[in-house]
């Protein structure tokens, strides 16, 4: 209802009275409670339901990867969520989960096959201690039989000193235990002395070994780790280059790197061997006794040394041609 007064020179002279009947509204009102109180319980059932269906299709992979946890925790490291990627949170978790694992088996793999390897290499030495303390017990040998069964235990034992220093060496630098002691170093003169103490070996050899380029260069590093690289290196491409040929040495200046290039004349790398010839214990011809083909771990610790000091190393070869091994490593100031 609604009412106002009707005026007429300022004076009220009537009122004008509005009415409407309300029955029309609370019919509307009582019909609208009673759809609400129908279609509420029906949208909250479906929201119910459609959480479930939700939450079920978004936990179905969180589900998924407690079972291939379970399932990897009893040792089958081979087991992947192998999820397709979502670009959201959990297909992220399950991508990293993945490569995670993937670490974990590459990394108790190589823990195997070091094991077998170093196994393998320290049974030999063994033996042949073994059969001459045996031989040399029996005492129908002559003093020089017993000489030089002396002289084969000391050189096995020489060799398994060698075997086990590198070992550790490898041991500390996987559980960051090496510590570099670094300080400033005259590179150019560094690997002049290096090619000067082994210039008698290349020599016995029938090789040529020199330098053939020495820019004036200045590193930081750890002097005993940057001597132990290249020695290994030249001492390799001296050991696998026939008497008559020669070895390079070039240390050149490349912008914010040193770069140094080993090159022989030696008997070279095969191609499908290249990828592997940092692995620990691998040897390219499996036939060569120690002698000739060392531990396998020699490149292995090269490699470790390079990347401690902020480098990397590269190898190119042909089989039958020579191999050449460049060393990049970050220059300094002097």
């Amino acid at each position: 209802m609604y009412s106002a007064p009707v005026y007429y020179d300022n004076k009220i002279i009537g009122i004008i009275v509005i009415a409407q009947s309300l029955n029309l509204m609370d019919i509307a009102m009582k019909n609208l409670f009673g759809i609400f109180t129908i279609i509420i319980p029906i949208l909250i059932g479906i929201a119910i339901l459609g959480g479930i269906i939700i939450s079920n299709k978004a936990l179905k992979p969180i589900s998924h990867m407690t079972k291939v946890a379970r399932e990897i925790s009893v040792g089958d490291l081979s087991k992947r969520l192998n999820l397709p990627y979502t670009n959201d949170e959990i297909g992220n978790l399950a991508q990293t989960f993945d490569m995670m694992i993937e670490k974990l088996e590459n990394s108790f793999k190589r823990q195997k096959q070091f094991t077998h390897d170093a196994s393998h290499e320290l049974r030999t030495p063994i033996a042949v201690i073994q059969t001459q303390a045996e031989s040399a017990l029996n005492g129908t040998g002559t003093k020089e039989e017993y000489k030089k069964a002396l002289q084969v235990i000391l050189e096995e034992a020489k060799h398994m000193s060698k075997l086990v220093h590198d070992l550790l060496f490898l041991a500390r630098s996987d559980s960051n235990a090496e510590k570099l002691t670094i300080e400033n170093l005259n590179f150019s003169e560094l690997i002049e002395g290096i090619v000067n103490e082994l210039a008698p070996l290349a020599e016995n050899n029938g090789l040529i070994l020199k330098i053939i380029k020495n820019d004036p260069s200045y590193i930081r590093g750890d002097q005993t780790r940057i001597i132990q690289l290249f020695y290994n290196l030249i001492d390799n491409a001296i050991k696998y280059t026939p008497a008559g040929g020669k070895v390079e040495i070039s240390v050149e200046n490349a912008g914010k790197f040193i770069k140094t290039s080993i090159k022989d004349t030696g008997i070279g790398i095969p191609e499908e061997h290249l990828p592997h010839i940092f692995e620990r214990f691998y040897r390219v011809d499996k036939a060569r006794t120690r002698k000739s083909g060392g531990s396998g771990l020699g490149l292995s610790i090269c490699q470790w040394i390079v990347n401690a000091h902020g480098g990397k190393i590269e190898v190119e070869s042909c089989e039958g041609k020579g191999a050449t091994f460049v060393v990049w490593l970050p220059t300094s100031k002097k």
